[in-house]
């Protein structure tokens, strides 16, 4: 497994179903209007079903899991326990000047070995006058991290109602991207003043794949255009403009000669 960190986060949440109670894991990536690219975790762990005794374990797994990620790898870290639910979050963000170097940011994030939850990312642009071409798609892998972890192993006492407890719980995967046009999509997207939102459910006994591919285009004073339509009236608005000053400006000129030669 490439994150330990990671594994221990399954290890607990394999601990909660097996207590009885379930789990809730959702991960957030992409980069946002400003050109900040981020990731964030959020791990819920229902104890309404957990014996009191327990909670207290719990508690300070989920701190100790806070406290590496928010003191060793950068993130920002929180804890709430004050429901039937304990709520770990973890986020990590990056300004950035541009939407490229923001790419570029979000990538190296989630093919950091120390935090990524991905198996496999694969993430390209390509840059052209006024526009972004990109691509991300990623691979997660829980089964995976469940034989890593040995938890097969467990007393079959143990693991006779993993299957049942698992289906209570929920994972997903949450992309938001600015975007002009979306080129090919593997689930579905919901868009709102050229931002995309991808929502991909999280398996948790299979693994889970996606894949975003969109344009992203700028008018002349940066802003977020949706067309090359938008780019071509643009342009001609200007040469409409130019032409109306060349206009103006041959009409000084005539006047100007018709009165000269009126004096001659």
């Amino acid at each position: 497994m490439k994150s330990r960190l990671l594994l221990l986060i399954f290890l607990l949440c394999l601990f909660t179903l097996l207590l009885t109670g379930c789990f809730e894991i959702s991960i957030d990536i992409g980069i946002d209007r400003g050109n900040t690219a981020y990731l964030s975790y959020k791990v819920e762990l229902d104890v309404s079903e957990i014996d009191p005794q327990h909670h207290s374990t719990l508690s300070r797994a989920l701190n100790s899991i806070g406290w590496h990620y928010q003191q060793e790898l950068g993130f920002t870290a929180g804890l709430d326990t004050e429901s039937t639910a304990y709520i770990l979050t973890m986020s990590k963000r990056v300004d950035n000047n541009n939407f490229k170097t923001a790419f570029e940011s979000l990538k190296t994030m989630l093919t950091d070995e120390d935090i990524t939850a991905f198996m496999t990312v694969d993430m390209a642009i390509e840059s052209f006058p006024r526009q972004e071409l990109y691509l991300i798609s990623a691979m997660l892998d829980f089964p995976k991290i469940l034989s890593l972890s040995s938890a097969e192993e467990l007393p079959a006492e143990l693991m006779s109602g993993f299957d049942t407890a698992i289906e209570t719980s929920k994972g997903t995967v949450t992309l938001t991207f600015p975007v002009s046009e979306v080129l090919k999509n593997t689930h579905e997207i919901k868009m709102q003043h050229y931002l995309a939102k991808m929502v991909v459910p999280l398996s948790f006994s299979d693994q889970t794949e996606f894949e975003l591919a969109a344009s992203l285009i700028f008018m002349e004073d940066g802003a977020i255009g949706a067309s090359f339509e938008h780019i071509s009236d643009d342009l001609v608005a200007k040469r409409n403009i130019a032409l109306l000053v060349c206009a103006i400006a041959g009409v000084i000129l005539l006047v100007g000669l018709i009165a000269i030669f009126a004096r001659k």
